[in-house]
């Protein structure tokens, strides 16, 4: 048997995942300052093309008197996110990021981060 890593991919339902990281209380880590749905709510992804989820974030990096950041999240992107949190091992809280779509607030953070900037930046 080989070590070589192989790639198997896997379906998820993408109204679990979009429930996941949006009921995980992401926003309780210090960098996330606003939320606020269009045409969705935490628990039911949007079903058209103007729904998505409006994050803001406060870069601790920002002198004062700099702006929030704000990003509009669909669920292309949290698929993206959770990809990069699963290619690159990523343990966010002592907890691995996976499929499993049970996530702490950690693991949801992680997601955002990772669907914002393609990598963890805070935490």
């Amino acid at each position: 048997m080989s070590s070589e890593e192989i790639t198997v991919k896997t379906k998820i339902n993408g109204n679990k995942l979009w429930s996941a990281v949006f009921g995980s209380a992401f926003e309780t880590m210090p960098w996330w300052k606003a939320l606020k749905f269009v045409d969705c709510d935490w628990d039911q992804m949007p079903t058209n093309l103007v729904g998505h989820a409006r994050v803001g974030i406060d870069d601790p990096e920002f002198e004062e008197g700099e702006k929030i950041q704000f990003e509009d999240i669909r669920i292309e992107h949290l698929v993206k996110g959770l990809e990069i949190c699963i290619e690159k091992g990523y343990h966010h809280c002592g907890i691995p990021i996976s499929v499993d779509l049970d996530y702490d607030s950690c693991a949801g953070d992680a997601i955002l981060q990772c669907a914002i900037f393609s990598e963890l930046i805070y935490g």
